[in-house]
């Protein structure tokens, strides 16, 4: 086991269920390989107990970030100091950066994650056309990053036509030129 000591940066996950996350496990692998001085632990944060969760991170001077997951990822936007453009266009985060001087700030990694998944098994999105099923919470970070990634043409369907429109006035607000379709 790795030795902790006050150099260590901390990392965290805050969710609620908590038991049947593996990120802490994949992370600290990750930071062994690397030989990067930290950890990452689990956060047990109920939805109610966010905000006083979110402030006492602020203290922690050692601390890295957080990763966000169910059910916080809205609600983190509110209680940060900043976020990227998309997180906000998004209306929600699952990573937050624990500045020096303490502020937080939140970003979606979702999409890009996706994307590059894309492209390391050699499906390059640029000038594409893709289809996106549906437009929850997954579909919407991964539309963003797929207009940001350069498709020729995004068509969003889902089962509800208003949810597929905003997300497609969503992304428009941050790509104006983008080819966006409604389909079936």
């Amino acid at each position: 086991m790795k030795e902790i000591s006050g150099n260590t940066r901390l990392f965290g996950i805050l969710a609620d269920p908590i038991h049947h996350v593996k990120t802490p496990q994949r992370m600290n692998e990750h930071f062994a390989r690397i030989g990067f001085d930290g950890v990452c632990v689990p956060f047990h944060v109920r939805p109610d107990g966010l905000a006083d969760a979110v402030a006492a991170l602020r203290r922690l001077n050692n601390l890295g970030g957080v990763i966000v997951t169910m059910p916080h990822k809205t609600a983190i936007l509110e209680l940060v100091d900043e976020a990227s453009p998309v997180a906000r266009a998004i209306g929600a985060a699952n990573v937050v950066r624990r500045d020096p001087d303490g502020r937080l700030v939140a970003h979606m990694l979702d999409g890009e994650g996706f994307v590059r998944g894309l492209i390391e098994a050699g499906v390059a999105p640029q000038g594409k056309s893709a289809y996106l099923a549906g437009a929850g919470g997954a579909a919407n970070a991964i539309g963003f990053a797929l207009v940001q990634a350069g498709v020729s043409r995004l068509t969003i369907a889902n089962r509800t036509v208003a949810k597929a429109e905003d997300l497609k006035q969503r992304i428009l607000s941050l790509h104006p030129g983008a080819d966006i379709a409604i389909g079936t």
